[in-house]
């Protein structure tokens, strides 16, 4: 998977200061204006995307998690009876599923998976240290179903 090199303000651009040295000069192969991040999207677990990604200060699910939530609040006001089912196409890792359905913020994901201790685990340690999302920011309590966006 490539990304644009100018691709709306995600961090990800491949110009002179949105990068390491060696990610703009590894872009080359992607194309002129492209960088390719195919390594991050096919691992079993997402530590890599946000080790990636957090070079590039990549905060498109941050922005889509206050889209998201001003309108289901714009829905719940207008006397909407169901939260409504978000479908997110090519969710990768389910990043905005973990935002929309819980109290998280991406960068208490960032944090969770560059920490030294997610770092030294395997992915099957990973798995069963996070059951659930509150195992990712212990003060976080997980929202409650009503209101809250199903993501499928």
């Amino acid at each position: 998977m490539t990304r644009p090199a100018n691709s709306g303000g995600n961090g990800m651009r491949d110009g002179r200061q949105d990068g390491p040295e060696e990610d703009r000069e590894a872009s080359a192969g992607g194309g002129p204006g492209m960088t390719p991040f195919d390594e991050i999207y096919d691992r079993p677990d997402p530590r890599d995307f946000f080790r990636g990604l957090g070079r590039w200060q990549y905060r498109t699910p941050h922005h889509a998690q206050d889209v998201f939530r001003r309108l289901v609040a714009a829905r719940r006001r207008a006397g909407a009876a169901e939260p409504p089912a978000v479908l997110d196409i090519c969710c990768s890792y389910g990043i905005n599923a973990a935002l929309l359905n819980h109290d998280l913020t991406l960068d208490d994901l960032y944090a969770h998976y560059t920490s030294p201790r997610a770092a030294a685990l395997t992915t099957a340690e990973l798995i069963e240290r996070d059951p659930s999302p509150s195992a990712i920011n212990a003060g976080s309590r997980a929202r409650s179903s009503s209101g809250t966006p199903s993501t499928r």
